[in-house]
């Protein structure tokens, strides 16, 4: 809807959750911005959508939950017209890996940097929205840079910038505080990757 107000259009948004997309067409229908939402899973969502867009955008919290990096990359592509972009801004596979009890003094590893074969399982876990609810059981898998790279140029499409930064969108892990800026960054210093974007084209 941000991108409606500074001239966009038209505007897709999905997600698989059906509060989600509730919650979004009530925002849309509130503020009087046109904008269309979509209930689907992401794996399906080029055949669902049956069509091609200009800038393909994917944000904070998707690739974690996603066990099939080829199945999502295949979307995506299919999802880019030609001569169009895919923007990814995503948590750093470094900040899935650091252990629960790290701290700005110790960050160390807990978790494999790399478990996108063998995922991991939690009996239950702090939401990074809302501190004071749990997420149910449920796996997860940590992508390295070179896979989720490596996926998106098996599709053919070609990567323009890949861009790491000190600082991510939310408190993931405990030890973040949060800046003046309101990004979350490891107290101290700015010497370990929290977020990253990329950005890749597709040929005309």
């Amino acid at each position: 809807m941000s991108w409606v107000k500074k001239g966009a259009g038209p505007v897709v948004g999905i997600d698989f959750s059906p509060k989600a997309i509730e919650a979004a067409r009530a925002l849309s229908r509130e503020l009087g911005i046109e904008t269309e939402f979509v209930e689907c899973d992401v794996y399906d969502a080029a055949d669902r959508l049956q069509r091609t867009f200009d800038v393909v955008f994917s944000s904070y919290g998707v690739l974690c939950w996603l066990g099939d990096l080829r199945r999502w990359a295949d979307n995506v592509a299919r999802l880019v017209a030609p001569g169009g972009l895919f923007y990814l801004v995503e948590f750093h596979p470094f900040v899935w890996a650091l252990a629960d009890d790290a701290t700005a003094d110790h960050p160390a590893m807990g978790y494999a940097y790399l478990s996108h074969q063998v995922p991991k399982y939690f009996a239950s876990g702090a939401d990074y929205i809302d501190s004071s609810a749990t997420t149910p059981p449920h796996y997860t898998w940590n992508h390295g840079l070179g896979p989720v790279i490596t996926a998106l140029l098996e599709r053919g499409l070609v990567l323009e910038f890949l861009h790491e930064m000190p600082y991510c969108a939310t408190a993931i892990v405990p030890m973040l505080k949060v800046r003046s800026d309101g990004y979350y960054e490891i107290p101290g210093t700015d010497a370990f990757p929290l977020s990253f974007s990329l950005l890749a084209g597709r040929p005309r």
